[in-house]
């Protein structure tokens, strides 16, 4: 194990909290992430580590990124239960139901993820219900990723309102189905 690596195993169970709980908000990680730099630094400080802050940050954002593809993947799966019907759930319901294992789901923020991740969903027709009726061939993540930044690119400032009663007036339909 080298040096670094001892550095990121003594941080790592406060580093993968402080992920989960960015997760929710943001499905990808940004470089430069300043937070994340901040937080690494206080977590080496606190453990009286003295190292290349530059050579420690570059293997965390790799070890974040690895998180954060696992944290997708899991994330992927309950979206595509077959066991669970996410179409059907309410939109708070939906943020516990993918998000409670990352942190507290009754964010406002992580609520508008929901709002993408389920519109995203009933937009490619990956919901339970609504599978199977076209063939789907689609790179999820990117797909998803581009869906994000249309959503994002939005100035009305009432987006995230008409969004909202969009996706609640689909999961009534859906229920119908």
């Amino acid at each position: 194990m080298s040096t670094v690596q001892k550095y990121i195993h003594r941080i790592t169970a406060p580093l993968v909290e402080h992920l989960k709980k960015k997760f929710p908000i943001m499905l990808f990680p940004v470089n430069p992430d300043t937070e994340l730099k901040a937080k690494v630094t206080v977590l080496l400080q606190k453990n009286g580590v003295t190292a290349d802050l530059p050579v420690v940050l570059r293997s965390v954002r790799k070890y974040a990124a690895r998180k954060f593809v696992d944290f997708r993947a899991q994330t992927k799966s309950k979206l595509l239960s077959e066991k669970l019907d996410v179409g059907a759930m309410q939109l708070a319901e939906l943020a516990r139901t993918i998000f409670s294992k990352f942190t507290d789901a009754g964010n406002l923020e992580i609520i508008k993820m929901t709002i993408i991740l389920r519109s995203f969903c009933h937009e490619k027709k990956l919901l339970k219900k609504l599978r199977g009726r076209e063939p789907v061939s689609l790179d999820f993540w990117v797909e998803l990723k581009e869906h994000k930044e249309r959503i994002d690119s939005d100035e009305d400032p009432l987006k995230w309102e008409k969004l909202q009663a969009r996706e609640e007036k689909r999961i009534e339909r859906y229920e119908k189905l």
